[in-house]
């Protein structure tokens, strides 16, 4: 009986942590723009920029712009000439420290229409990543109690079932690398 309190109060902690590590997501800022990325994604995201070091990052949601800025100086500090492109159905929310960046071209269109938004060359396979940043909670914001009538799933692995979706029939052209997506 003794253990299985050890175990219980040790399983609290780490949830209490994991938790603390989630609300200091909507904490984090760079240079006074809200970014909402916790400390584990900055950790892993600042080392593949750094071993990638790529000439475009397609960001899919803006927000405030923090995120973009971010990307922009880690690799402009990583001494890459890089293009970093952030677009959002929506930049009403878009801090003017960053749409004052000569880094960062934010751009104002649906991610579901990708095709609209870029000139076909454009899209071909290249020296680029896409970062998919979107919020997950606007669907259960904006439909106030009526998610399932829309067609959404308020909560759950919503975006890993559409990753896995979309991987079936691609898996020689397209993987996951686990040692990011592993990484703590």
């Amino acid at each position: 009986m003794q253990k299985w309190g050890y175990s219980l109060k040790r399983f609290t902690a780490l949830m209490i942590q994991k938790f603390q590590i989630i609300l200091g997501k909507w904490q984090t800022c760079w240079r006074g723009v809200d970014v909402l990325k916790d400390p584990l994604d900055l950790v892993v995201v600042q080392q593949l920029l750094w071993e990638l070091k790529l000439r475009t990052v397609i960001e899919f949601g803006t927000y405030k712009g923090g995120s973009a800025l971010w990307t922009a100086d880690m690799l402009k500090m990583f001494g890459c000439k890089s293009r970093v492109i952030s677009v959002d159905i929506d930049l009403s929310l878009l801090d003017p420290e960053a749409k004052k960046s000569p880094d960062v071209e934010f751009i104002e269109g649906d991610i579901m229409q990708v095709e609209k938004l870029f000139p076909e060359e454009f899209l071909k396979p290249g020296d680029y990543i896409c970062v998919e940043d979107t919020n997950p909670i606007v669907p259960a914001v904006v439909g106030q109690g009526l998610i399932k009538e829309l067609g959404y799933v308020a909560f759950g692995p919503q975006k890993l079932n559409e990753l896995k979706s979309f991987l079936i029939g691609r898996s020689q052209r397209y993987l996951v690398d686990q040692r990011y997506t592993d990484f703590f």
